[in-house]
Parts: structure tokens; sequence; C-alpha cells
């Protein structure tokens, strides 16, 4: 079971301090971020950091694409953030039309300076797109399932990872995203040091 998640079923409205649908410790953010349409949406543009305490480092960041963004345009998962300067980030960017495939990248931001720590080209995108950013230990990877098929390893950091490795702060952001795109349903949960299950249960980086 997730330790932390939000479906977004409330008032339209500014994210930062609001009470998640778990009921749990408030969401803190800067650059902007709203409920919109019982989703989360994107501010667009600029740098983005939108997190939830969980008490764990270990964990799957899973959230669903309800609306998609618009031609090369992105929306971004993060994990293990400490502040708005310091956190993971997975960039997913579509190409010229939204269900074009484009690049994505696992990105690092280091004293808020982002850099790519592996990319390639991601798959077709779709409302009901569900991503899983998984962090255990030194690794990161993220996952991607369309609406109706099977889990897919999009990219994989390898080991050797350590920044903010201890880090508990997880949930939406990055930079340069799309407020066209909308997630759904974020879910959170404590791995609890050790697994990476396979199955499904959130800068311009160059």
């Amino acid at each position: 079971m997730p330790n932390r998640s939000d479906n977004f079923n409330r008032a339209n409205g500014t994210l930062h301090g609001s009470t998640p649908s778990d009921g749990g410790s408030a969401w803190v953010c800067s650059g902007g971020g709203s409920v919109n349409g019982n989703a989360f949406q994107h501010a667009g543009g600029g740098s983005e950091y939108n997190s939830l305490a969980a008490g764990a480092s270990d964990v799957d960041v899973v959230a669903t694409m309800s609306a998609l963004p618009a031609a090369f345009g992105r929306g971004s998962l993060m994990a293990r953030g400490s502040d708005s300067s310091n956190f993971w980030h997975v960039g997913v960017r579509c190409g010229s039309s939204p269900t074009t495939p484009g690049v994505w990248a696992i990105n690092k931001r280091v004293a808020g300076t982002d850099t790519a720590v592996v990319s390639g080209t991601g798959p077709a995108l779709g409302v009901g797109s569900r991503l899983r950013l998984n962090a255990v230990g030194d690794r990161l990877r993220i996952y991607h399932t369309p609406s109706g098929g099977s889990e897919s390893l999009i990219l994989d950091t390898g080991t050797g990872q350590s920044f903010n490795q201890s880090a508990t702060a997880h949930g939406i952001g990055g930079a340069f995203n799309d407020a066209s795109l909308r997630w759904d349903d974020l879910a959170i949960t404590d791995l609890g040091g050790g697994s990476s299950p396979v199955t499904v249960v959130v800068g311009d980086w160059w």
C-alpha cells in the first residue's frame, strides 16, 4: 500500500500548503503547480518542485496522465528531494504530437543545476499512461505502462547514483513542464530498502 497518495479530487487551487487526499502532511511546493479539474497541473515553464514528505528514500513514485502535453511538451515526476534546488526528476517529453515518441531523461538537480544522467527515446504517450519512478539504493529507473498494456522499463541510471540517496521528499517536479499535461492518482510507496517490483502497483536538462 502507498504510504503517501493524492487523487487531487478537490476544488481547483494552488497545490502548495494543501492537504492531499491521504490526509497526511501538506504539499510543499516552489514554482507553482495546482489542482485543476481533479488532477495536478504543471505551472508551465520555469522550475517546479512539488513534494510530499514520505519518511522513506527507497520508493516508487507512480502517477497517471489524464491529459497529454502539447507537441514537444513535457512533464516530470520527482524523487529524493531535500529542497527545490536538490532532487532527482524524470523528464517525459513527447515529439511532434502528443502521441509521438520524444526524449526522456532521468536528471539530478544539484545546487539548482540539472544534469541528465541517462536519456533516450521514450514510448508514445496516451491518456492513461502510467509512469513509475523507482528509486532503490544508488539506482533509479523509470517504467511506463500504456493504458490497458503491460509495464516496461524505459531508462535505468545503473548503480553509483548516491546523490541525495537518503532524501525522503517525492512528488512532481522538474523544469519547463507543459501546463497542458495533467497527472492523476499520485502514489508514493515505501519499498523498505530493497525491492524493485516489476508489477505496477511524479530544466531543460541538456
